[in-house]
């Protein structure tokens, strides 16, 4: 029997993937803040310098709930671009650290019940950072996030407002900024915020899943790989399709 079958409810991460091409691998969680980028084989790598303090931290959103980030399931770097390097026409994106964690309402009308919340926060470009949090501040985007996770957002609003069976649903978003005090805990090192810069928590349902990256995907036989498609082909109609069908009346002329 084949492990995935085109009814089954996975989540395959459909237009994450395609955002997310550009992802680099990160370092060891447990690393010091004070490394500097390395180059290894052509391509810069970053060590993961804040998203290890939000462990445990409690989340508050907009619908008056609050949820314990619990279990880390994934955590990244995600490289920006710095002011003084972008190209004619692009726009800068923010450095950004990005993790997955297991969560549980521990405020709200269904305490306990677990989900999974997307944490993508802004970082300091320049390794190592600044012990100076004005130096910092004088860095941060001023709330406007990276463009890839604006994206991200975007698209999961509108796979869960179609109904799209093949990604989780999106129970809310929360922007915060971050302050020079954030999560300071007794006993820590004071990490290296960027006061102005955001923190964003995607919260959205737990749903029994298998993430389908590129090299997972070539390892499945043909009817495998044929059953992803015509799942990614049922999930993309059912969000575009209305568009679609619009884009080929206006050709038709109708």
């Amino acid at each position: 029997m084949a492990r995935f079958s085109a009814t089954k409810k996975f989540h395959c991460c459909l237009v994450s993937k395609i955002l997310h091409k550009r992802q680099l691998h990160g370092l060891a969680l447990d690393r010091a803040i004070d490394v500097v980028e390395v180059e290894a084989m052509g391509r810069r790598y970053r060590p993961l310098i804040l998203v290890k303090y939000l462990d445990d931290h409690v989340v508050k959103f907009p619908n008056e709930t609050a949820w314990q980030l619990r279990k880390k399931l994934a955590a990244k770097p995600w490289a920006g671009t710095r002011p003084n390097e972008l190209k004619d026409g692009e726009e800068w994106k923010p450095f950004e650290e990005h993790a997955v964690y297991e969560c549980v309402q521990v405020q709200g009308p269904r305490l306990g019940t677990v989900a999974i919340v997307k944490v993508r926060m802004e970082v300091p470009a320049d390794l190592p950072p600044s012990d100076d949090p004005q130096e910092r501040a004088k860095h941060a985007s001023g709330m406007r996030l990276n463009l890839y996770t604006a994206n991200e957002i975007g698209t999961l609003k509108r796979v869960t407002a179609a109904g799209c069976s093949a990604t989780p649903t999106l129970l809310e978003v929360q922007v915060d900024m971050q302050t020079e005090s954030d999560l300071g805990r007794p006993g820590w090192v004071t990490p290296p915020w960027m006061p102005g810069g955001y923190i964003v928590y995607i919260l959205m349902v737990k749903i029994p899943a298998q993430p389908l990256d590129y090299t997972f995907f070539w390892r499945m036989t043909q009817n495998e790989r044929n059953e992803v498609r015509i799942a990614f082909r049922k999930a993309f109609l059912s969000v575009n399709g209305p568009l679609l069908s619009s884009h080929i009346d206006q050709l038709a002329g109708n």
